[in-house]
């Protein structure tokens, strides 16, 4: 057992499983994959008007952490914000 999380334990497997999606996010394939989540959401809340606007708004996040290159998921696992010092690291 690794570390405790919400009164769980998180085992050796799932947190290099963590690690791995992490890595992943904050690599350049990452990005991309935000980068286009984002302006998927955005043009779905377009195309679909009224209320469906709130979809555009969620989906400047992700397009914006990809095109900045920070990773909001990485505060979550205790990483680094910042998707180049995750790399370098």
């Amino acid at each position: 057992m690794s570390a405790k999380s919400n009164g769980n334990y998180v085992t050796e497997t799932e947190g290099a499983r963590i690690m791995r999606f992490s890595k992943f996010m904050a690599s350049p394939a990452g990005r991309a994959v935000r980068v286009l989540a984002g302006v998927a959401l955005i043009v779905a809340g377009g195309i679909l008007g009224g209320g469906w606007w709130a979809i555009a708004v969620v989906g400047l996040v992700p397009f914006a952490a990809g095109a900045l290159d920070i990773c909001l998921f990485n505060v979550l696992f205790g990483q680094p914000l910042s998707g180049k010092v995750v790399r370098a690291g």
